[in-house]
């Protein structure tokens, strides 16, 4: 009897393990948080399996997986696919814009020679991997023209890499050509962004709504990654770019990507860093960085000029007497390019801010869009001046 075995009464109903208490509610908190962060959608099923039957049966069941299979990730369908550029192709990967892995170690004079080894094979005929890193290495060196002439050897209708190396070699020269590699990926969350952006600053200005459409994290992580040269060329005209669109933490962070790197960084970048000063209401900063560019008279002087100008409206600080005279000296230089509208609007300025309002209006023809604040200047002045 006392080995015979205990006889077991059946319950009227399933009692289920207790011990599976603490994995359900494991599971159910973690379905909650899926639920409200949109990653799992909660639904009636026509058919529920019962719960008396085992786990081994053939009903209906549920299976919840994340990130186990390669290649898979789990995400609603309100995510936005950073994966894919805007006509729905593939975002290049960072990988293939590495841009700071493409140069050889030494000094540049000792890169170029092993750089443009072996680019004609058996016969005189092209070696298209040699051609390619030759072209990849004056890219990061910055020489977009005499990439595209290595690229050239191989003839047209080349696909996959040159076509990208073209459109990067344009963008490094900040000239049009590469809209329609990097156009549609200014969402992607890669360095191709960065390259997006440089190809909206390269074709000559932006929309707002070009510029909103960049991913601005990657424009910036992929910025970063540049060369300390490449960062130097290229940072300026990004920043003028987003402080233009009133993105100023962007162009904040591109900004320090430069400054924090040792060494002089030149003229044009301490400009950038002045002209960010403004954007960002430090006027009396901004006009002393300009000052000392200016003093330097080199080819950067009549845009510190202006922008002392712009400074000084700002900060209420005193120009030199003959600042206007000087400006009008340079606007002969700048005719037909991009520097003649600012300076004229730095002459009208310049002598409003001297008091000197009969000239300000002479030039107001010039400068049609500095006419509220020259009314603005004028209205502070005496009442003979008006």
């Amino acid at each position: 009897a006392r080995g015979a075995p205990k006889a077991e009464v059946p319950l009227p109903f399933a009692v289920e393990d207790p011990r599976l208490d603490p994995l359900r509610a494991a599971l159910l908190a973690q379905i909650s948080r899926g639920a409200a962060a949109g990653v799992v959608e909660m639904a009636e099923h026509s058919a529920l399996p019962d719960p008396a039957r085992t786990g081994t049966s053939d009903g209906v069941g549920m299976r919840i997986a994340d990130g186990e299979l390669p290649g898979l990730a789990s995400k609603s369908g309100r995510d936005a696919a950073r994966n894919l550029s805007a006509d729905g192709g593939p975002c290049l990967a960072d990988a293939d814009l590495a841009v700071g892995g493409w140069m050889l170690p030494g000094p540049v004079a000792e890169q170029l020679g092993p750089g443009r080894a072996g680019l004609l094979g058996e016969f005189d005929a092209p070696d298209a991997d040699a051609i390619h890193r030759a072209a990849r290495l004056y890219i990061a060196l910055g020489f977009g023209a005499e990439a595209r002439q290595f690229l050239d050897m191989l003839g047209p209708g080349e696909e996959g890499e040159d076509t990208t190396l073209r459109a990067m070699s344009h963008a490094t020269d900040q000239e049009p050509g590469g809209e329609a590699v990097f156009g549609p990926m200014a969402g992607c969350d890669t360095a191709a962004a960065l390259w997006s952006a440089l190809v909206l600053i390269a074709a000559g200005g932006a929309e707002p709504s070009q510029i909103k459409a960049l991913n601005e994290a990657a424009v910036a992580r992929g910025f970063s990654a540049l060369p300390l040269h490449l960062r130097r060329y290229f940072g300026p005209p990004l920043v003028d770019l987003f402080l233009g669109a009133g993105q100023d933490e962007t162009a904040r962070q591109i900004r320090d990507a430069i400054l924090r790197a040792p060494g002089d960084a030149g003229a044009e970048v301490a400009l950038m860093d002045a002209r960010f000063d403004l954007a960002t209401g430090d006027g009396q900063d901004a006009g002393k960085i300009a000052q000392d560019v200016a003093k330097e008279a080199g080819p950067q002087s009549p845009e510190a000029l202006v922008t002392l100008v712009e400074a000084a409206l700002q900060s209420g600080a005193a120009l030199p007497d003959n600042l206007p005279a000087t400006l009008r000296a340079f606007l002969g230089d700048a005719q037909g390019t991009t520097l003649e509208t600012p300076l004229h609007r730095a002459i009208l300025l310049a002598s409003a801010l001297q008091g000197d309002f009969a000239g300000a209006f002479a030039e107001l023809p010039a400068s049609p869009e500095s006419a509220a604040d020259l009314w603005a200047l004028a209205a502070t002045g005496a009442d003979d001046n008006l």
